[in-house]
């Protein structure tokens, strides 16, 4: 029996490494602190540990050379950048580093790369990531992804790319701007994800790599509270809404907050290919979950002033920082929607205009002024002049 050790304090990823124990047919030890965690290391010999920086960040560094035989991932604290990122990836032996939002994905891509890992040489795509976006900056290159080469190109049938030069985001608030409906395929090494629109909207989410992981069923023993509903599923997926009448509703709102949990997890991805395919006129499509544009709006808010890491935030805006930015004349009004207080100051700042140094030197540090940037760049509402 294998053993994977895991020391964190945070009950969501407790919740998600349980669920990923059953696929990975590894028995779980959850420790609080390094002392705990130096005990069952003798005990077990677990081939691979994931620990948490904030447990102890000298002794937590330390541990790819205390225990070589184990597997290392760290998960990093939510204001660490690329730069630690890569120093860590250059000077330790870490096997991948995982930003501080619990995401499915990136759990799941840095226990798979862990598990087939034949020998020391082996990273993760976080840390390659971080290792090129790091060496960019040093060598004066332009960022890959940088606030003159977001917009998705127009009249394709299909569009494609990486999530390094066209942010999630981005692509969303397109598929949303331009009412498209079809699929978005994500690959990354050991994960295949596929999110149905329709008219701009998700309806439906597939995995083809994760198997059960990802899938509603599992995230439904995590978030369901009362009927076994696995047998309804097949039916369900491509069944409209109107024809399911007898369906108990709060399946129906179960299903909308696993939609939004997928799109939600893919915000804190580093690293994957994406392909959009249009459907057929006369398709037919999936119409449950039913969202609405301020859903939309606010699951977009919220991405960019919590769930994407702020090292994907600041490879971004870091391209801007001595740039004039003034918001559009005719912008939407999707960012003035539902925001907290503080960023509407920086909203208000962007519609007079501003210098994002200038106004990072002025207003207080906790204060989201490169989150609100970065919203307002993926929807294409921002102008810049140097």
């Amino acid at each position: 029996m294998s053993h994977f050790i895991c020391a964190t304090r945070d009950e969501s990823l407790r919740a998600i490494i349980n669920v990923l124990q059953s696929y990975f047919g590894f028995t779980v030890h959850f420790v609080l602190c390094i002392d705990s965690l130096s005990s069952l290391m003798l005990q077990f010999k677990p081939e691979i540990g994931l620990c948490d920086f904030d447990i102890s960040p000298a002794d937590v560094l330390e541990l790819p050379n205390r225990y070589r035989e184990t597997a290392w991932i760290l998960r990093m604290p939510s204001e660490m950048g690329w730069a630690a990122v890569a120093e860590i990836g250059y000077s330790s032996s870490f096997v991948e580093v995982i930003p501080s939002q619990v995401s499915v994905g990136n759990i799941f891509e840095a226990l798979s790369c862990c598990a087939e890992r034949e020998d020391s040489s082996i990273v993760g795509s976080t840390i390659r990531h971080a290792m090129a976006a790091w060496q960019d900056l040093v060598f004066g290159k332009s960022p890959a992804c940088a606030l003159s080469s977001l917009a998705l190109p127009e009249g394709k049938d299909r569009l494609c790319g990486s999530l390094v030069r066209t942010p999630w985001l981005s692509i969303l608030y397109r598929i949303y701007k331009d009412k498209a409906s079809g699929v978005v395929h994500l690959r990354r090494k050991y994960t295949h994800l596929a999110i149905t629109f329709n008219a701009g909207y998700p309806v439906s989410a597939d995995t083809r790599a994760l198997g059960a992981v990802v899938g509603f069923d599992a995230w439904y023993s995590r978030h369901g509270n009362d009927a076994h509903i696995d047998e309804r599923l097949p039916s369900m997926r491509y069944r409209r809404q109107k024809e399911e009448s007898d369906v108990d509703p709060k399946l129906f709102e179960r299903r909308r907050a696993y939609v939004t949990a997928v799109v939600e997890d893919v915000f804190a991805w580093p690293t994957a290919r994406f392909e959009f395919i249009p459907m057929p006129e006369r398709a037919v499509l999936p119409e449950d979950p039913v969202f609405s544009p301020h859903d939309i709006e606010e699951i977009m808010q919220d991405a960019a002033l919590v769930r994407i890491p702020s090292a994907m935030i600041h490879e971004v805006t870091h391209s801007a920082l001595s740039y004039f930015l003034k918001l559009n004349d005719n912008a939407s009004g999707f960012c003035r929607g539902v925001l907290p207080a503080k960023a509407n100051v920086v909203v208000e700042r962007l519609q007079s205009g501003s210098r994002l140094n200038e106004m990072l030197a002025m207003l207080p540090s906790h204060y989201p002024v490169q989150r609100i940037v970065y919203l307002v760049a993926m929807m294409d509402e921002l102008n810049w002049l140097s």
